[in-house]
């Protein structure tokens, strides 16, 4: 994944979203810094997710593990401190929602133009484990327009 740094990056402006689409973008961020450990993200995570905080946090990482693998192009992550998305992240953000909200249509179209068809599989089994620990703890996500 390759870290966005500037606004001519397709950084959106800030869209003013939630906090479960805030809580999925900014732990991918801080994964995506090699900040697994980080105390501030899992307590972030402890504090939405009470004692199932650990699992939720190893489905992220392994989520984006197989997003990584199977993207279909190098994505582009914001940084942690940014309230900006980037195209990629609204691209996950609105995968995730579609599975949360269950709209078929709209998870088809985002998996299949996030990665190869052989990762289709996995990744939306992770896509659909964090929509349903999302749900579980009264977390919503919103699909994203531009």
């Amino acid at each position: 994944m390759w870290r966005a740094e500037a606004e001519s990056l397709g950084i959106d402006e800030a869209l003013g979203f939630g906090y479960g689409e805030h809580l999925l973008v900014w732990g991918w961020r801080r994964l995506a810094d090699g900040r697994r450990d980080c105390p501030v993200l899992a307590r972030e995570f402890t504090e939405a997710f009470g004692e199932d905080a650990a699992e939720v946090l190893a489905t992220l990482a392994v989520f984006l593990r197989v997003l990584g693998r199977g993207s279909r192009k190098r994505l582009v992550v914001g940084p942690a401190c940014c309230l900006a998305l980037t195209a990629d992240e609204r691209q996950v953000l609105n995968l995730v929602a579609a599975a949360l909200n269950g709209h078929e249509a709209a998870f088809e179209a985002n998996l299949v133009w996030l990665v190869r068809s052989e990762f289709h599989p996995a990744l939306g089994v992770g896509a659909r484990a964090l929509a349903s620990a999302f749900a579980l703890h009264g977390l919503s996500l919103e699909l994203v327009s531009r």
